[in-house]
């Protein structure tokens, strides 16, 4: 490393390292053998080896992770007065002791045959259904029932790769959703406790009915969490009438209109990842593009964007009406579907636009509208990228989404069973929404073949 910076014309400065004798070998061989290199780079370097052996490092702590974040929270939250330091410290202090003492409490490691052998049983009532299937076909013909053998056959590459790399995890996701699993560990059968803990929900079963229920916010950010990504469900209709009315813009047959279609819907490709690092260029406070345009031509101090706990979430609203473009294909998708005699017929009768508009073209588009509000809804119930690119969850929790706070507790603090117990309470949350959606549709949606 020090030949190849050299031949660069570079100084060689080689990285730390967690060993305390590599390091002090290369400060001795590299760095103050090197006549090239200042005597004032020496002395500052010098100094900052001898800050080593007393310098702040994580806790050695089986939630050292935990405690690193919850100090970060800290400083994040008594910078914007949510509350006084010493109540934040207090607060975040009772959480991780309270993460101590579940290790400490922990119950005994599950036996590993018990979840193998229900695995075991799984896959045997399968094979069971299967071959019950095969047997159901036995009154068929020879040649149907090679038929059927080698469909299973053909079948069984996608369903070996669905049972162990889709249906596998989700059972074993459901399982640890029970459980305190930390990763290193067995895990450690705690029944609903996961659950509770989340959602702050007491029962007490001392009688037949009535039982006696208690709540209380166990887990405040899982509510910020939850408050946040609901916020964010603003943005579904927000963004299909945009794109509804850009799709309105691009049906008209003028020249160049295959250009005009192309650069709407160029956002929608770019990956989410490059999206929100081109919009942290555009949101920055100070000196960022947008705010820049708004200096310029209004005598007024442009907003904090994300770096406000008030304009954090508007933000990212913002940034994804930029890519309305997915959601303005369909809308021109099903604006082409209708047929023009409506159109025509209610020109002859004197309509105008919004009277075509609120008669017939949204009427025949509330199979597109239903779509997107289904799809919208499930992307916004999963928005994750924009906090985990650009925000962090901040500033002070403020864009703290349900799945960058399930990624926390999977990845970051070791907590598999809370997370997938959050996972579980997601899907059902999205589950319980599209019902509502399509039993709602029943009342709305016009379908042009009903003859309603």
């Amino acid at each position: 490393q020090r030949d190849y910076n050299r031949s660069k014309g570079r100084m060689s400065v080689p990285s730390m390292s967690a060993n305390r004798i590599a390091n002090e070998a290369a400060l001795n061989q590299v760095i103050l053998a090197d006549p090239d290199l200042p005597q004032s780079f020496k002395e500052g370097i010098l100094t900052a080896f001898s800050l080593l052996p007393v310098s702040k490092f994580r806790p050695v702590s089986p939630v050292g992770q935990i405690l690193w974040d919850k100090q970060y929270y800290a400083i994040d939250q008594a910078s914007f007065g949510n509350a006084s330091p010493q109540d934040i410290l207090d607060r975040y202090t009772q959480e991780v002791n309270a993460e101590i003492e579940r290790l400490e409490n922990a119950p005994p490691e599950i036996d590993p045959a018990k979840p193998w052998g229900a695995l075991g049983i799984v896959v045997g009532l399968l094979l069971v259904y299967i071959l019950w299937s095969l047997k159901k076909q036995g009154s068929m013909g020879q040649v149907s029932r090679q038929e059927a053998l080698w469909g299973y056959i053909f079948l069984s590459p996608w369903l070996i790769g669905f049972i162990l790399f889709m249906a596998g995890p989700i059972l074993a996701s459901l399982f640890l959703s029970f459980t305190h699993y930390d990763v290193l560990h067995s895990p450690r059968w705690v029944g609903l406790e996961n659950y509770r803990e989340l959602l702050g929900l007491q029962v007490e079963v001392n009688s037949w009915l009535p039982w006696k229920w208690e709540w209380e916010a166990s887990d405040p950010l899982f509510w910020k969490s939850v408050w946040n990504t609901v916020y964010m469900l603003m943005a579904v209709p927000l963004m299909m009438i945009l794109g509804l009315g850009i799709a309105l813009l691009l049906q008209q047959e003028i020249r160049l209109m295959a250009t005009y279609r192309t650069l709407f819907y160029l956002p929608a490709i770019v990956p989410f990842v490059a999206s929100a690092v081109l919009w942290l260029f555009v949101l920055r406070p100070e000196g960022g593009l947008l705010n820049d345009v708004i200096e310029s031509l209004l005598p007024i101090k442009g907003p904090d964007w994300l770096a406000g706990q008030s304009t954090a979430k508007p933000s990212i609203v913002l940034m994804m009406l930029w890519g309305s473009g997915a959601t303005m294909i369909i809308w021109l998708a099903g604006l082409k579907g209708i047929s023009p005699h409506y159109y025509e017929s209610a020109r002859l009768d004197g309509a105008g636009f919004f009277r075509k508009l609120f008669h017939i073209t949204l009427p025949l588009l509330t199979p597109y509208i239903l779509y997107n509000l289904i799809m919208g809804t499930i992307g916004v119930l999963q928005i994750f990228t924009q906090a985990m690119v650009m925000t962090y969850g901040g500033p002070a929790d403020a864009t703290t989404f349900y799945a960058y706070y399930l990624f926390n507790n999977a990845f970051f603090w070791f907590r598999m069973g809370i997370a997938s117990a959050m996972a579980w309470l997601l899907l059902i949350a999205t589950l319980i929404l599209t019902l509502i959606q399509l039993r709602s549709s029943q009342d709305w949606v016009y379908y042009e073949g009903d003859g309603e």
